[in-house]
């Protein structure tokens, strides 16, 4: 089953709500997936992440991950995030239920893992091969050993473990190392998890030649090439018997040189408030005149650098309000404000450094 978008947000909501920025780029970073902090609001920053996820198991082993109980100071708060999550996943019909250590999810009155599609033996070798590909293509460099997941050791005292994936996922292993695709492996143990359970990897060296190799031409693009040889040959030779002896000067478009991408630290910035623009160096970030982004930055330019400004008082300044009427509805208006002022500044000056941070309900000039 692929889960809905929806029911995505509603539990990267509720993870964003509990675990601070770095406790989620953490238990990301753990199972190689990468997240981008550049969004800024946690929420976002997990459904980002949730998406580049194509297999259900790992998307529910990342919960799993977030619902260890080492995350929560006691079994009540852990209860309640248990709860949430249930009333969101409900949609998928799905429930997470306690199995000692650690927690199981169920639909249908079955595990989810006995309810996926039945992968063969040639879809876990398979997906072993293209693991190593994608791992060797991150660096290109002959000689480096990999290491590949096999799972959770039969003597971990997991209640939840998968021995049929374990089996399938060493021997898809041992059938590349037979075809020649590993050179050589060996099964190491480890304990993880703060002792809680004993994972295998697959310490692997495997035949880079097999990656980089070219394939033979297919016989079509023989046919293709040596009937390109002989136009260029016959268009060539009858062109240079020609009478026409004029030179011919052929003008191709001259290539554009890519700009390398500007830091702002240590660059000289100032707004200037009657001209509605920020000037950052020798180039100018023009503003809208007396409109949201122009009233932001007179806000927080006030405050020195590195100072951190709660939403609402600068919503008050920018608006001349005592305070927001409709919180969600003017938080918005000042994070799409600041949004809106990053891009710009980003366009115009070529750099990928926020001017602002979005940080537990306040906004940060960094430069």
């Amino acid at each position: 089953m692929n889960i809905s978008l929806p029911v995505k947000e509603g539990i990267a909501r509720i993870i964003g709500q509990g675990f601070t920025t770095s406790q989620i780029v953490n238990i990301f970073d753990a199972s190689d997936i990468t997240t981008r902090q550049s969004l800024f609001v946690k929420w976002k920053i997990i459904l980002d992440a949730f998406n580049q996820i194509s297999e259900d198991k790992q998307f529910f082993n990342i919960i799993k991950e977030f619902a260890h109980p080492l995350n929560f100071v006691d079994d009540e708060n852990r209860q309640i995030f248990i709860d949430e999550l249930n009333d969101v996943l409900l949609y998928e019909g799905i429930q997470i239920k306690f199995t000692g250590k650690t927690i199981r999810f169920i639909t249908n009155n079955k595990p989810f893992s006995e309810q996926t599609e039945v992968k063969t033996l040639t879809d876990y070798i398979r997906n072993a091969r293209d693991f190593f590909k994608d791992e060797y293509n991150k660096l290109r460099m002959t000689g480096l050993k990999y290491e590949y997941s096999i799972g959770e050791n039969p003597k971990s005292e997991q209640t939840n473990q998968d021995i049929s994936d374990y089996n399938s996922r060493l021997r898809a292993v041992e059938a590349l190392k037979n075809a020649g695709f590993i050179i050589e492996y060996k099964i190491e143990e480890r304990i993880e998890n703060f002792g809680y359970y004993i994972w295998d990897y697959a310490i692997c060296k495997i035949d880079e030649k097999q990656i980089t190799k070219k394939k033979p031409p297919h016989a079509r693009d023989e046919k293709v090439h040596s009937l390109t040889k002989k136009i260029t040959h016959e268009h060539v030779h009858r062109f240079e018997n020609s009478i026409q002896e004029k030179e011919i000067t052929l003008k191709y478009p001259k290539e554009e040189p890519t700009l390398s991408k500007i830091s702002l630290k240590d660059r000289q910035i100032n707004f200037d408030d009657d001209g509605a623009k920020i000037v950052i160096g020798d180039k100018e970030v023009s503003l809208p005149p007396y409109k949201n982004e122009h009233y932001f930055c007179r806000v927080v330019f006030k405050r020195k650098k590195g100072e951190a400004m709660d939403w609402s008082t600068i919503y008050q300044e920018m608006e001349g309000k005592s305070e927001p009427n409709d919180q969600e509805k003017n938080k918005r208006t000042v994070l799409d404000t600041m949004y809106a002022l990053n891009k710009r500044i980003m366009e115009v000056i070529n750099t990928d450094d926020a001017m602002f941070v979005w940080r537990e309900k306040t906004i940060t000039r960094q430069y």
